[in-house]
């Protein structure tokens, strides 16, 4: 695919490469909507979110339909549409860059906390704004709404 740039920061292939994909021999390229979905993502909350924090590392973006199936992705997956991504960042610790992300202006459809390793952000047409942490109980993923989980909870995550 090459290293187009999707924003600054960012390029295509950051947002599509998946070991999985390349072991499996599965094409993860997305379509034109797709594209179009990857580039706002990065220009209107990875880009301000990277102002934020610092560097990000992409460890999650898009996912083709078949790609998203292997990896156990919900078939209604924003990753799948192009809108989301999960990230870790570089220079700032994972709980304050999670924090910071929901204490912007940044106009998300939803921050996640998941499972303290890493962060899980999407856009929407119309966002929700949503503050998750996610967590396993007992097998489960389980997603509680930041205030109720409780902000000094977070280093408890796993």
């Amino acid at each position: 695919m090459g290293n187009k740039k999707l924003s600054e920061h960012f390029t295509l292939d950051e947002l599509t490469t998946s070991q999985t994909a390349i072991q499996r021999n599965i094409k993860n390229s997305p379509n034109k909507k797709e594209l179009a979905n990857l580039r706002r993502l990065c220009r209107t909350i990875l880009e301000p979110f990277r102002a934020l924090v610092g560097p990000l590392h992409v460890s999650s973006g898009f996912r083709s339909e078949a790609l998203n199936r292997i990896t156990g992705g919900v078939p209604n997956s924003q990753h799948r549409l192009g809108q989301a991504a999960d990230l870790l960042p570089i220079k700032t610790e994972l709980k304050t860059a999670y924090l910071k992300l929901c204490d912007s202006k940044i106009s998300f459809d939803q921050a996640i906390f998941e499972f303290g390793r890493w962060i899980h952000v999407s856009w929407a047409q119309k966002p929700r704004g949503q503050k998750l942490v996610a967590f396993k109980q007992a097998g489960k993923t389980k997603y509680f709404p930041l205030e109720n989980f409780g902000r000094g909870n977070l280093g408890k995550v796993v």
